[in-house]
């Protein structure tokens, strides 16, 4: 099966360069831009195209990008990074909810304020954190936790869900299965820098700790994180046993790519997880 280039999910850009890049925005299409999986259960056909002027391969680029940003061939947001530089008719971005670091540090309870998040997925679900998912294989974990290495930075998959990431969230970092440790939470921290889509990035080729090169040289948007390591993660055992929990979406799409949604009802029982 080939790209499904009538799906709602499917996004194709091309760059000042020359290059194009053709993708799932749900991140379900691991051999794109050829082929789409055969049995997608999230394929939804688009339904009306208003006022979009389509070439032979490439849909129009991110409306939200500006000129600005689409003008370099690669680092396109320059702009948009340390100058105070916002969207226009998007007031500044306070802090909306989630986890306060604590001013005693690792261990300490989490804080969570009172005002929840406001924001919502394309399918209306409310934004409560995000999960970041750490598979085998691609980037050593273990052996940075190991040696009290904690992660400052992950890597995103290019969808729209990175426009919809803030400083303040709540964030957790999610063990896959196949590791030598219990899936589940083993960190959990804040987003301490707003990701953008149009920043992407290899991974850092001095980095010892990448398993997979080809993950390594994939050009992807990064969001800056400050992590706790939890004492004791919560296994997936654990959250499986909360019904709430159970409808994760991780747990759900287990493929999904970075990051995964939190709902906020979701985020209160994996706080209380953390802290008992």
């Amino acid at each position: 099966m080939t790209m499904r280039q009538n799906c709602k999910y499917f996004e194709s850009r091309s760059y000042p360069n020359g290059d194009t890049v053709r993708k799932c925005d749900l991140d379900l299409a691991p051999e794109a831009p050829w082929r789409c999986p055969d049995d997608c259960s999230s394929y939804t056909p688009r339904m009306a195209d208003v006022n979009w002027a389509h070439g032979s391969l490439v849909t129009p680029p991110n409306p939200r990008c500006t000129q600005e940003c689409r003008r370099g061939p690669v680092d396109r947001c320059a702009a948009r990074r340390g100058r105070g530089h916002r969207q226009r008719g998007r007031p500044p971005h306070p802090f909306r909810g989630g986890r306060r670091p604590h001013p005693e540090g690792q261990g300490a309870p989490l804080e969570v304020l009172e005002a929840p998040l406001k924001r919502t997925l394309r399918d209306g679900t409310r934004i409560g954190g995000w999960l970041l998912k750490a598979a085998p294989g691609v980037w050593d974990l273990e052996g940075a936790l190991a040696a009290g290495e904690v992660p400052t930075s992950w890597r995103l998959a290019s969808t729209y869900r990175v426009e919809l990431i803030e400083p303040g969230d709540p964030v957790v970092l999610w063990r896959t299965r196949g590791w030598t440790g219990p899936a589940g939470v083993v960190a959990a921290g804040t987003v301490i820098e707003r990701p953008d889509r149009c920043e992407l990035q290899p991974g850092d080729v001095d980095d010892h700790r990448w398993v997979s090169t080809a993950a390594r040289d994939r050009p992807r948007p990064r969001v800056q994180v400050a992590l706790d390591v939890l004492v004791r993660p919560v296994e997936v055992e654990r959250t499986d046993g909360v019904p709430v929990l159970r409808r994760l979406e991780v747990r759900r799409v287990p493929r999904i790519g970075n990051p995964s949604v939190i709902t906020p009802e979701q985020w209160q029982a994996l706080e209380a997880l953390i802290n008992r």
